[in-house]
């Protein structure tokens, strides 16, 4: 399933966005009711302007080192390839077999040039020379988690595994302070000296100014993708400052923005829960 979104209409969006009375909710508006809108509205409309659609792709992964060259080599190599087929003479025959093995070994030039020069310029780079590695041997990315009869199994175990590392973390921390000299349990007193109690409240133009100097990402939990808001954000302004400035007043953080998605990382081959996963979170 995917989205067409490399032409999406941001124009009809802005449109939308307006008459929609997003931007126009009243006063006496709760936080998570103008969060919910936002989500809601905005789902909407992107799915009016870019519907979900599902197709069959055939995924041909790409080869890096394919070049100018050996495009126009295969082409060259089609046209015997045509003859051959619709005649089937031998001159064809034999013409099209001497094109297919000058295809084959410029390819396998181009590859071993290509990482011949990959692996020369990055010597002294670890990462880079064992993802080429990977790569030549040609290992599997997908990822592999342990067995459980259902997902809600899984990710329950997944949960449990993070906590107690979190714990044991905690646990670590206090020992090294027991072992600095402090009793079992004992805490330093913290004086905090400071006291938030108010804020300046954003202009429209402090949070254009935030938006710049932020990386724009999204995930599945976004109503809009990043691609979308890259170039349609100004005229939500309004709506974030206001969602800002009131969750800054109120010192509350909406529901809807504490959902993450957890997804566990393989940091090695085993899928033993006990060493094999970090944790990755998209927000």
């Amino acid at each position: 399933m995917s989205r067409r979104l490399k032409n999406f209409d941001c124009e009809s969006f802005n449109i939308r966005n307006t008459s929609s009375g997003l931007l126009n909710m009243d006063d006496d508006t709760s936080l998570s009711a103008l969060v919910n809108n936002y989500d809601t509205i905005l789902c909407d409309i992107v799915d009016e302007l870019a519907p979900v659609k599902t197709r069959a792709i055939i995924v041909h992964p790409t080869a890096l080192w394919y070049n100018d060259d050996v495009a126009y080599a295969k082409k060259k190599r089609r046209r015997p390839e045509r003859k051959w087929r619709s005649n089937r003479l031998d001159c064809n025959i034999a013409n099209y077999l001497a094109q297919y093995d000058v295809v084959n070994k410029m390819l396998h030039k181009a590859r071993d040039e290509y990482y011949s020069t990959i692996i020369r310029d990055n010597a002294h780079d670890q990462k880079v020379l064992f993802q080429t590695v990977e790569k030549l041997l040609q290992k599997s990315s997908d990822r592999r988690y342990p067995l459980a009869n259902s997902d809600r199994v899984l990710a329950d175990a997944f949960a449990d595994y993070f906590v107690t590392k979190i714990d044991g973390v905690r646990q670590d921390v206090l020992a090294r302070k027991n072992m600095a000299g402090n009793s079992p349990g004992e805490i330093d007193e913290v004086t905090c000296t400071s006291n938030f109690s108010s804020f300046d409240m954003l202009t429209e133009e402090d949070v254009v100014n935030l938006i710049g100097e932020t990386t724009i990402k999204s995930c599945s939990l976004d109503p809009v993708a990043a691609i979308i808001m890259k170039k349609c954000y100004m005229t939500l302004v309004p709506l974030f400052r206001r969602i800002i400035n009131l969750s800054l007043s109120l010192g509350t953080m909406p529901e809807d923005l504490k959902i993450a998605i957890l997804s566990p990382l393989l940091k090695k081959s085993n899928i033993d829960f006990s060493t094999g996963f970090k944790l990755e979170i998209f927000i």
